[in-house]
């Protein structure tokens, strides 16, 4: 069967998990037999992010740019400071899971 063009194992199944407030949520992206891409939202901005494919886990995690309510869910998804990444290699590490997954 095809839906929009990709084969039925291609088929994305999307899922939103509120984490406790309005301004923070987990939204996951499973794509049969390629992987699940896991996107960390801040209000509207992506804020981190994991890839889980058979052959690749990567996360990314943004510093924080915003105030104390993003930081507060940034701590939650990475309390290392160190590990954040920059505006520029965090959109590019996302850019990249994006890739990864659907292409």
């Amino acid at each position: 069967m095809e839906t929009n063009g990709q084969n039925e194992t291609e088929r994305a199944n999307i899922s939103l998990e509120n984490l406790g407030t309005v301004n923070k949520n987990c939204v996951t992206l499973s794509v049969n037999g390629k992987g699940t891409l896991k996107l960390w939202f801040s209000y509207e901005t992506i804020v981190g992010f994991s890839l889980h494919t058979p052959r690749h886990y990567v996360e990314g995690t943004i510093e924080n740019l915003w105030g104390p309510t993003t930081g507060k869910l940034l701590n939650e998804i990475c309390p290392d400071h160190k590990m954040r990444l920059p505006r520029e290699d965090f959109e590019a590490g996302l850019s990249k899971a994006f890739k990864a997954l659907f292409h």
